[in-house]
């Protein structure tokens, strides 16, 4: 009896320790990676995004899907007619 307690000792330990680094693996995608809709993005770090919303239209794409861009890199261009046209407006 004490062999098979032994077993079921062993084998609790090692189905929990599965567990923990499975969860462990899962903690660290999430932290590291987002995913949304059809993009996938990966951060080396937590990274904020801070941004505006503008209207307009796309005139201009400069990366496609699954480029890899760095900070600052534009990725498209913004028809900005009227925006243009309501600062030219202010400055009168």
């Amino acid at each position: 009896m004490r062999k098979g307690k032994l077993i079921g000792v062993l084998l609790l330990i090692a189905v929990s320790s599965a567990l923990l680094l499975i969860g462990a693996r899962w903690v660290h995608f999430r932290l590291t990676h987002a995913v949304t809709n059809a993009v996938f993005v990966e951060s080396d770090s937590l990274t904020r995004v801070a941004y505006r919303r503008v209207g307009g239209r796309i005139v201009e794409l400069y990366r496609e899907e699954g480029d890899r861009v760095r900070k600052g890199d534009p990725l498209a261009k913004l028809e900005d007619r009227d925006l243009r046209l309501k600062i030219e407006e202010l400055r009168r």
